[in-house]
């Protein structure tokens, strides 16, 4: 099995091909000193898990790497708690006993493991996770989004605007700033993980302070005025009702669609927080899963695939948009945290 596809598919199934519970992905391909990591995760005490995979036995190589990746992530991600982990289809017990040894983790983990994980979410075995037109028809009907959505359209104009937007100038200032947003989405999802029985005003504000603030890169909040003008009148709303708004948001047992609907009218409903920051929630406890829906993300995704229709808030219009944000972002190698600056600069490629 090609390693390509061992990747592929502990970023998008971390907690059943890693048997380890509450993983999600941060980013892949990061660099450290003179090598690159394989992939980040979080794990569910908000842990940095620097992941490295090697198709096949574990080789030295690989190994030997583990001080630049240690000591070169965090040079980037300073207050980072970090685990490193191994993964390999076979680890001789030498390299078992060095790992040990010197407190890093492995995971051995079969062909038929990856293989079964494969079957188990309807993908083909001669296609793997490249997800795009081969795998389109199994991505639509496990989503179940509406069938007027035709996500096989304009394949070669949303290729040329995705090429377009790679070789902007505003595109290279954002990746200067990426680890940073990245690092401060992983700071907000911690506060969330460790204060997520008794959540309060002070830590909704951490969160908004850590996810909206004034990068050099580009002028004004990030998210411009929608966060800043509205935090106030949320804050007002006091720590019991935004302690069960959380708790609202963090269930398990029902989907994104019935929490938005809940959170955007009725009882638990906090003045001015809009599906945008309901979604931001979302994302922050799980970025593989979950994008972050703002109108002007959605009107700039609708310019790709037109047929996601007008911006309308609901519950239901969020698992389409999401579900083609993803798709959309593995076709095309994006990060999930490059989602919301890709969506709002499309205005500007037409």
């Amino acid at each position: 099995m090609k390693e390509k596809l061992m990747q592929e598919l502990i970023i998008q199934f971390p907690s059943e091909i890693l048997e380890e519970p509450g993983l999600t992905y941060l980013q892949r391909e990061v660099k450290t000193g003179k090598n690159r990591l394989d992939i980040v995760l979080l794990d569910r005490r908000g842990r940095h898990v620097l992941v490295e995979v090697q198709s096949g036995s574990l080789d030295t190589t690989h190994i030997d790497r583990h001080i630049d990746y240690s000591e070169g992530y965090l040079q980037d991600h300073p207050t980072a708690d970090i685990r490193i982990l191994y993964v390999a289809n076979y680890i001789d017990i030498h390299r078992k006993n060095f790992l040990q040894r010197r407190g890093h983790e492995y995971k051995e983990i079969s062909e038929a493991k990856f293989r079964e994980v494969v079957l188990a979410h309807g993908y083909s075995l001669d296609t793997g996770l490249e997800l795009p037109e081969k795998s389109l028809s199994k991505i639509v009907a496990r989503n179940e989004i509406p069938k007027h959505i035709d996500l096989e359209m304009s394949t070669q104009e949303v290729g040329a605007l995705v090429k377009k937007l790679k070789s902007s100038e505003r595109y290279r200032l954002f990746q200067t700033m990426l680890p940073e947003k990245i690092d401060n989405e992983a700071k907000a999802q911690k506060i969330i993980q460790q204060n997520i029985d008794s959540f309060k005003t002070g830590h909704l504000k951490r969160v908004f302070d850590l996810v909206d603030p004034i990068y050099p890169q580009f002028p004004g909040r990030w998210f411009a005025r929608l966060i800043s003008i509205n935090q106030e009148r949320i804050f007002k709303e006091g720590d019991e009702k935004i302690g069960r708004w959380m708790a609202e948001l963090i269930r398990n047992d029902i989907s994104d669609e019935e929490k938005i609907e809940t959170l955007r009218k009725g009882p638990l409903h906090l003045s001015q927080a809009s599906v945008g920051i309901i979604t931001i929630i979302l994302y922050l406890r799980n970025k593989s899963s979950n994008s972050i829906w703002f109108k002007p993300h959605h009107e700039g995704l609708s310019i790709l695939y037109p047929q996601l229709g007008k911006f309308n808030r609901k519950g239901e219009q969020y698992v389409s948009y999401n579900t083609v944000a993803k798709m959309f972002a593995r076709q095309y190698s994006f990060e999930d945290s490059e989602l919301d600056f890709i969506f709002q600069e499309v205005h500007k490629l037409q």
